[in-house]
């Protein structure tokens, strides 16, 4: 490869590593792509699923109990050398029994079945099945969590990009402003104080000015936070307003369907069931446990045969054990307590959570029609400070009002947009809050 070759590819590595830079830090967003990303990259949401996948392999692990414990065992053993076993028989003789065998192996299978164990396994089982049943749940009630952390961060991001929008605007007419009363006082038309309030009202937006872009970056970030790139240096938002679907029906049908959807209730409800069934598993411990056993060796020499002798042989035994545990009744009524104190808690949760569930939804319903209301209320109030705009306009032309009349309408103006524009974030953050309430995320973007 010439010099110039090297030179020419050294400068695309450089040029492709800029443009993957630049795309990696900067990037337009819509909340749809927001909610993407986020619900993908949370580290709460896979912990949460971490912890269902760990409850359904601990049931999995559980159902083996129900079936026969096989085992498989091989042995080898090598014995010292203690010479031929005699034994003496009268009158003073001795006979010999045999050659010690040194090499020792066996094979073995062993099996056990417990035909009856008192109900434990079964309890055991439906129990882990519920907790089970409440972690994937909760999975879901995370995810829904997740959705509207996300859906306020873009809000709250997009309030702080319209405010400053707002300001700078501002800031334009209060300068403009500046330069056409300081050109009318040195015609003699305005006066000192009027050259002097408009340079503190320069001073006061350009505070707010600074003021806005700090809670700007904030906003901008704790939203990259909650989307999983943190590292990303600039991100512009694409809002669309108006874009969520409102949960329909009153507040009646609004709290029923929350009832029923919620799956942190659902979650709450699987704890009661598991409660009860581990006060079963407890009470297991008054009856007996029934287990079959059995075993098949194959040894050389095989100790179950006399005389020993160096070959293959094979036996077997069938068994049957019954066995209660003395202790484990003497426990029992303590452990049942603890179990029906775990179900009356869980109940008494449970009956918590659908109380906060009727009040969450209750409050998110009364702030969207708050805020359907407001933005209409928002919206007459541009139309006034527009005419209020003109008005002043026309009698600063005929000398009636003052310069700084006009600049105060005109702030007005843009305040009344500001305020609209809020209004307008409002709506998309109680419509979210009220779709959480009721479980109906997964409706809000669709």
């Amino acid at each position: 490869m010439t010099r110039n070759s090297k030179s020419i590819v050294a400068a695309l590595l450089f040029l492709v590593a800029v443009v993957a830079t630049t795309f990696a830090q900067e990037r337009t967003l819509t909340i749809e792509q927001c909610l993407a990303l986020g619900l993908e990259r949370d580290p709460g949401l896979h912990a949460t699923r971490m912890e269902a996948e760990r409850a359904s392999g601990g049931l999995k692990e559980a159902r083996v109990n129900l079936f026969p414990k096989l085992s498989v065992s091989g042995t080898y053993r090598r014995l010292s050398n203690e010479g031929a076993s005699t034994i003496s028989v009268p009158p003073g003789n001795s006979v010999t029994l045999g050659e010690p065998i040194l090499n020792n192996y066996s094979l073995q299978t062993d099996l056990e079945y417990p035909v009856f164990n008192g109900f434990r396994v079964q309890a055991t089982l439906a129990a882990l099945q519920k907790q089970t049943e409440a972690a994937k749940a909760q999975v879901a009630h995370k995810k829904a969590a997740t959705t509207l952390d996300i859906v306020t961060a873009f809000w709250k991001a997009v309030e702080a990009d319209r405010r400053i929008a707002v300001i700078e605007k501002n800031l334009e007419l209060v300068e403009a402003h500046l330069q056409h009363v300081t050109e009318l006082r040195a015609r003699g038309v305005a006066t000192q104080e009027d050259v002097l309030q408009t340079r503190m009202r320069l001073s006061e937006t350009q505070l707010m000015r600074i003021e806005a872009l700090s809670s700007r970056d904030l906003a901008h970030y704790r939203l990259a936070l909650a989307i999983g790139v943190p590292d990303m240096e600039e991100i512009t938002l694409q809002p669309e307003f108006e874009k969520s679907s409102v949960p329909k029906g009153d507040l009646t049908a609004l709290i029923a369907r929350a009832l029923g959807n919620r799956n942190d209730l659902f979650a709450a409800q699987r704890r009661i069931e598991a409660a009860v069934e581990l006060q079963r598993q407890a009470e297991a411990a008054y009856y007996p446990q029934i287990i079959v056993t059995g075993n098949y060796s194959l040894a050389r020499p095989n100790s179950r045969i006399f005389p020993p002798d160096d070959s293959w042989d094979d036996s077997w035994a069938v068994g049957i054990t019954a066995r209660i545990g003395l202790s484990d009744i003497a426990a029992a009524p303590a452990k049942t307590a603890q179990a029906r104190a775990r179900e009356a808690e869980a109940r008494d949760q449970a009956t918590q959570l659908e109380d906060g569930i009727r009040l969450s939804v209750t409050r998110a319903y009364y702030n969207v029609q708050t805020a359907v209301k407001s933005l209409d209320v928002a919206e007459t109030m541009i139309a006034q400070a527009t005419e209020s705009l003109k008005v002043t306009e026309e009698k600063f032309k005929n000398g009636i009002a003052k310069s700084t009349d006009v600049l105060s309408a005109q702030l007005s103006l843009l305040n009344a947009e500001m305020e609209y524009t809020n209004r307008r974030i409002d709506r998309e953050l109680a419509v979210a809050a009220l779709a959480m309430a009721t479980g109906e995320t997964d409706e809000l973007y669709r």
